[in-house]
């Protein structure tokens, strides 16, 4: 405000002027006196080289601090990460409540594909970059069982490669990395037996091969599925990505 008492006046409505191609006009302020002083319109603070101009068209409309760029979410803090979740755990997940929402989840049942992780970490696997490891607990009253196939129940070879994309986008959730998950692609998959009632437990692993987490957060794993022990399924380059909510 200005320091010797005397009050800011607005001009009197014939000196109105009119901002160009806007059709909307402005009551200009006599500034004249206040070349030393902040001067304050409307409870915004303006320069002083505002104040050395005889009239502006600054309102307050004009003189409100400008909206900042939407900015992408960075990656986020995750020292209480856990290196097993047990089926509660992946449940939150899924709800969107263990990563935050707006980053990666698992799917809820029935397309939730394991019971729980077993094994996370940045090291170890096949590469030595990372590893995920779950189980799926096999029950003859599986919601696939009476319809793939009526008499001949086997669980659909997609869903087992579905598995691998779920724990490869957990594997990014977990290291903290944000975003929604999408699954990409796959290179080689090759099915040598079948998941049936008779199989007592589904063992799925996942070896990161490479880990991108810069603008493009991408994880490229290899993949394989066990029953009760023997290795059944294997998938190559399974990628998945993590995308900003405007990406999707």
């Amino acid at each position: 405000m200005p320091t010797d008492g005397r009050e800011r006046r607005l001009a009197p409505p014939d000196q109105t002027q009119e901002t160009h191609g806007s059709g909307r006009q402005f009551a200009a302020l006599d500034l004249s006196r206040h070349r030393d002083v902040t001067t304050v319109v409307s409870g915004f603070r303006l320069p002083k080289r505002y104040a050395r101009q005889q009239c502006t068209r600054l309102t307050a409309q004009a003189a409100r601090p400008a909206i900042a760029p939407r900015t992408k979410i960075g990656p986020r803090s995750m020292t209480d990460r856990k290196n097993a979740y047990d089926y509660d755990e992946l449940i939150s997940c899924g709800k969107g409540d263990l990563f935050g929402q707006g980053n990666a989840q698992l799917p809820l049942p029935p397309m939730l594909m394991f019971d729980r992780i077993t094994s996370i970490a940045e090291t170890g696997g096949a590469y030595d970059k990372g590893h995920v490891r779950a189980e799926f607990d096999i029950r003859d009253d599986l919601w696939f069982f009476p319809c793939h196939f009526h008499g001949d129940p086997v669980m659909p070879g997609c869903l087992g490669l579905d598995a691998l994309w779920q724990m490869t986008g957990f594997f990014l959730g977990w290291l903290g990395q944000p975003g929604k998950g999408r699954a990409l692609s796959t290179g080689e998959v090759k099915f040598t037996g079948m998941v049936t009632p008779d199989v007592k437990v589904v063992e799925y692993g996942v070896d990161l091969k490479r880990v991108f987490k810069g603008k493009l957060v991408l994880g490229i794993a290899d993949g394989w599925l066990k029953a009760d022990g023997e290795t059944i399924y294997t998938a190559s380059d399974l990628k998945v990505g993590l995308f900003q909510p405007d990406e999707v």
